[in-house]
């Protein structure tokens, strides 16, 4: 509507800015030095960090691979962004290995992202995505492009002030060239380059969340549930709300 296109012509204006300019220039960098150390990969949600970081690699090294580790749980809309890059890169899709059924008895066991009261299993939910990606390059001997940046805070903002943007993980190389970049950068980058995203995930702007906070998790991770994001499931996408539901009713009393 109305309100879309007004936001995304501010980022389109962002996009023209010195400091923005700045940062792809930074980017550009740390992919730079990254390829000068051997082959690598970028690991890919699809979720708009993943866009832009796609798009900055192949701009400096088209022939760059997209790996893709498909959960069972994603949500749905990506279609037309998967189809997009298929046609400029080679898109491995592999399977994570893990069946709903997998990650709901993991969850039971070290409940949903905000019923964790401790620290050791807030911090097992937040390293999977992470080191599935860097199991899967180093499986594959290469090193992998990840799209996390300091500006997300909490474990990932901790890890890239230690360890730099390029550090060593899992007898692999990682490198994370949206380390300094804003959700405003990401967005930028996106309009400014016209690249399709995922509309029915990002543009549901509701209950609280704008399409600088919205993440492109599945269904059964429930990042930001305190903040509406089980109202905004049930909102958009209500069959996969019914799924998460039926496996966790207290959910209901979230909403």
């Amino acid at each position: 509507g109305c309100r879309v296109s007004v936001m995304l012509e501010e980022y389109r204006v962002w996009a023209q800015t010195a400091v923005h300019r700045r940062r792809v220039a930074g980017a550009l960098g740390i992919i730079e030095r990254a390829l000068s150390k051997g082959a690598f990969v970028v690991m890919t949600s699809w979720g708009k960090d993943s866009i832009a970081l796609s798009d900055l690699v192949l701009t400096a090294a088209p022939g760059t691979r997209l790996v893709h580790l498909r959960s069972a749980y994603e949500l749905p809309g990506y279609d037309e962004t998967i189809s997009y890059w298929q046609e400029r890169a080679e898109v491995v899709m592999s399977d994570d290995g893990r069946s709903v059924e997998d990650v709901i008895a993991w969850l039971r066991e070290v409940g949903l992202p905000h019923e964790r009261t401790t620290v050791s299993a807030t911090r097992a939910g937040q390293k999977r995505k992470r080191d599935r990606g860097v199991a899967w390059a180093h499986a594959n001997g290469v090193n992998s492009f990840l799209g996390m940046r300091e500006d997300e805070g909490g474990p990932r903002a901790k890890l890239l002030r230690m360890r730099g943007p390029i550090y060593t993980s899992g007898g692999t190389l990682v490198a994370c060239p949206l380390a300094h970049w804003t959700a405003q950068d990401v967005w930028a980058h996106i309009v400014s380059r016209s690249l399709p995203y995922n509309r029915r995930v990002y543009d549901a702007e509701t209950h609280g969340l704008t399409r600088a906070r919205i993440r492109n998790t599945g269904w059964l991770t429930l990042a930001d549930a305190h903040a509406g994001r089980v109202a905004w499931l049930q909102a958009h996408f209500p069959e996969q709300y019914a799924a998460l539901e039926r496996a966790f009713p207290q959910v209901r009393a979230i909403r």
